[in-house]
C-alpha cells in the first residue's frame, strides 16, 4: 500500500530521483524524507557497494585495458570513476593514453597534474602512488 501511495516521485529509467514533497523536503524512493531522516549506515554501505559495482562495470565496458590491470590499479580507476563519473574520468586523456600503453608511472604523474588532484588533495596523492606501485 505504501508503494502505491508513496512511490510517486520522478523516475529516470528504473531509478527514483529526489524530489520535494508537499512540505518542501527533499524526498526519494517511497517517501523517504532524506533531509530529516537521512539514511542509515547500512543503507549508505549498500549504496556504496552498488555504486562501486556500477563504476567497475563501466570501466570494464569502456576501457579494454582495464581488465589487464591488477586489482589495486583497477581500484584506482574505479574510485576515480566513482568520484568523477565516467564522463569526468574520460577527460583524463593523457592518463588514459598512458594506461592503455601500460605506462603506470606516467599515468600516475598525469593524475596529479589535474584540477581534480588540487580538489581532492591527499586522496589524489594516495591513488597516484597506488597507480605507480600497483599496491594497495
Amino acid at each position: 500500500m505504501l508503494k502505491l501511495h508513496e512511490g510517486t516521485g520522478p523516475m529516470k529509467g528504473d531509478r527514483h530521483m529526489p524530489y520535494n514533497d508537499t512540505e518542501g523536503y527533499t524526498t526519494i524512493g517511497y517517501g523517504r524524507n532524506i533531509e530529516q531522516i537521512g539514511i542509515s549506515r547500512d543503507e549508505a554501505r549498500s549504496m556504496l557497494v552498488t555504486d562501486l559495482i556500477d563504476a567497475q562495470y563501466k570501466c570494464a565496458n569502456e576501457f579494454g585495458w582495464y581488465k589487464e590491470l591488477n586489482e589495486p590499479r583497477q581500484g584506482v580507476i574505479a574510485m576515480m570513476v566513482f568520484n568523477l563519473g565516467l564522463a569526468g574520468f574520460k577527460k583524463f586523456k593523457k592518463t588514459i593514453k598512458h594506461l592503455s600503453y601500460g605506462d603506470y608511472g606516467l599515468a600516475a604523474d598525469e593524475m596529479l597534474d589535474s584540477r581534480w588532484a588540487e580538489q581532492v588533495g591527499d586522496r589524489a596523492k594516495l591513488l597516484s602512488a597506488m597507480m605507480q606501485t600497483g599496491e594497495w
